[in-house]
């Protein structure tokens, strides 16, 4: 199994690269853009794979 922090930074990359896919001029601190965290799912996140499906 995962330990929480294995879990964070999954989950924290994820939505990083979300972000960035959705805005690349987003840095963290500042607010994520509308609808670009909905292509995230546990499977995704948890695999670790590169690409997000976005739908904005």
């Amino acid at each position: 199994g995962w330990t929480m922090e294995q879990y964070e930074h999954q989950y924290r990359q994820a939505f990083a690269e979300a972000a960035k896919v959705a805005d690349p001029t987003w840095r963290a601190g500042k607010p994520i853009p509308a609808g670009a965290l909905d292509g995230i799912t546990r499977e995704s996140a948890e695999s670790g794979r590169k690409s997000v499906d976005i739908k904005l």
